[in-house]
């Protein structure tokens, strides 16, 4: 085990913590402690999260603004929890297609619609097969 500080960083995000209690700031930081209580005193073990309080949609406009050579990445990336590729059709799939959606959306987002632009997937497949 690393005799110094550890320091783990996840990419948990807004949009997981209302359906994934594990991947909040509290359940972040009380794996940390259970950790580091079981390890014993020295252990050091931090837990890093920092998108925890940015949406999808954020996360996105964040990369394309500061790194655009990696965009492509992001883009060949998926949310779905199926381990063949994307379903298209789960919750995870439907926020992350909504996100890039709505990633040149030059208006901020409408309180209360979960940071997501109607007006930026008005013509995708989502809002024609009944959406989210």
């Amino acid at each position: 085990w690393p005799s110094g500080p550890v320091e783990i960083v996840v990419g948990v995000n807004q949009d997981d913590a209302g359906g994934f209690p594990d991947c909040t700031v509290g359940f972040l930081d009380a794996a940390a402690d259970a950790v580091n209580r079981g390890l014993g005193t020295g252990a050091g073990i931090t837990i890093r999260a920092p998108w925890v309080h940015l949406s999808k949609r954020q996360i996105i406009g964040w990369a394309r603004d500061n790194v655009p050579e990696r965009f492509g990445l992001i883009e060949q990336s998926w949310s779905c929890y199926r381990p063949n590729g994307p379903c298209g059709q789960c919750t995870a799939c439907v926020v992350r297609e909504r996100a890039f959606a709505c990633k040149f959306c030059p208006k901020p987002p409408v309180a209360g619609c979960d940071d997501q632009c109607e007006a930026c997937f008005a013509e995708t497949s989502l809002s024609q097969s009944g959406g989210y």
